[in-house]
């Protein structure tokens, strides 16, 4: 697991916590949480009430939906007890610009088995074959191996996509969003690709495919 995303994830949260506190201060002594000279008295008073609220309810939500997952994860970091998944990306996360330092949040799926991760990494794929070691509560994780898909048009262009990732490829149905992984043989050049008892025509290399 990467030290860097660890610390940056555990220091943040740690920073929020602190900010918690002084809010509960803040709130429990009923101090204002700014001062506006230029304005009504009266006015300040609901700004302030409103700004409590507001941030309050910020508070409850990330310390429920991120720092409570987090501390559950403390064993798991402490004995490097990480969990492990291998498989292709089901969802893809393009956002920002395609460095590795960007977190980005997608799915793997190796077989039956479906995880939600957060990793620093490049652009993310549907199709991509990725390794990951990740924490079970908050799901943060590290990629450690992955092959980007070379994406190809076969068929009829609005229904099948096939994705290259290393010896694998993924058949993708448009339509239906349903695909299936198969263990690709490379053969001669010049034939098609087989699937699900129909032959679809190629110019490239001949696939004979195998499900997985």
């Amino acid at each position: 697991m990467d030290t860097y995303t660890v610390v940056t994830r555990y220091g943040s949260f740690f920073i929020i916590e602190v900010f918690a506190v002084w809010f509960a201060v803040k709130v429990l002594k009923r101090k204002k949480l700014i001062e506006l000279d230029t304005i009504k008295k009266s006015k300040e008073k609901w700004i302030n009430i409103l700004l409590k609220i507001v941030i309050g309810v910020w508070l409850i939500i990330i310390n429920a939906g991120s720092i409570y997952p987090a501390l559950l994860d403390i064993p798991y970091v402490i004995n490097k007890d990480y969990k492990f998944i291998k498989g292709f990306a089901v969802s893809s996360d393009t956002g920002k610009t395609d460095v590795n330092w960007h977190m980005r949040s997608f799915w793997v799926k190796s077989g039956s088995k479906k995880v939600y991760v957060e990793a620093r990494t490049s652009y993310v794929h549907v199709g991509d074959y990725i390794e990951v070691l990740y924490l079970p509560n908050s799901h943060l994780g590290t990629v450690i191996r992955r092959t980007e898909s070379q994406e190809v048009q076969i068929g009829r262009k609005d229904e099948l996509r096939i994705y290259f990732s290393g010896n694998k490829i993924k058949i993708i149905d448009r339509l239906t969003n349903n695909y299936e992984n198969f263990l690709v043989a490379l053969l001669k050049n010049d034939a098609e690709i087989y699937r699900m008892g129909q032959g679809i025509s190629t110019s490239g290399l001949k696939l004979p495919l195998i499900i997985q």
